[in-house]
């Protein structure tokens, strides 16, 4: 996945001093782990998110741990290397994670904190989506659970 825009020192007006030439590298490696990160989310997902389909640039998608016990480290954008291209355990990383906006991923952690998740479940993620961060589809299903459990409900203020 080594992108195409890695020489730097044939631009034009490029610092032949060392200070300059120090300057212009960090910030070409800095743009280089960018085009990385978003290289691999164009290759893995065409940059949409995995949960609602929908298509959004690199800064509003991130990556998900599937397995929050397998997380070795956040995926941020220092760790996808320069123009070498971003390192295997980067990319091994990456592969544990779906990619989401930054709107489902959000959704997918409201979920997970009531044992449910959007990713496997489309109902969930219609509700969650739908503002019902609740698993009941509605009032009514939720009432007939809780009164066949013997509770007691006051109505008095």
């Amino acid at each position: 996945m080594k992108s195409s825009r890695n020489n730097f020192k044939d631009l034009p007006g490029f610092p032949k001093d060392r200070k300059g030439y120090n300057r212009v590298r960090k910030i070409f490696e800095h743009y280089q782990k960018i085009v990385n990160q978003e290289d691999y989310i164009e290759q893995r997902t065409k940059h949409q998110c995995m949960s609602c389909g929908l298509p959004y640039p690199r800064e509003l998608l991130d990556f998900h741990h599937l397995n929050p016990d397998e997380k070795e480290k956040s995926l941020t954008a220092s760790l996808w290397g320069g123009s070498n291209g971003p390192p295997k355990k980067t990319l091994d990383e990456a592969e544990k994670c779906a990619i989401l906006c930054k709107n489902c991923h959000a959704l997918e952690h409201m979920a997970l904190r009531n044992g449910e998740s959007i990713l496997d479940d489309q109902d969930a993620y219609i509700r969650y989506r739908d503002r019902r961060a609740t698993r009941y589809a509605s009032l009514a299903d939720w009432w007939e659970e809780f009164s066949q459990r013997g509770k007691n409900i006051s109505t008095s203020v």
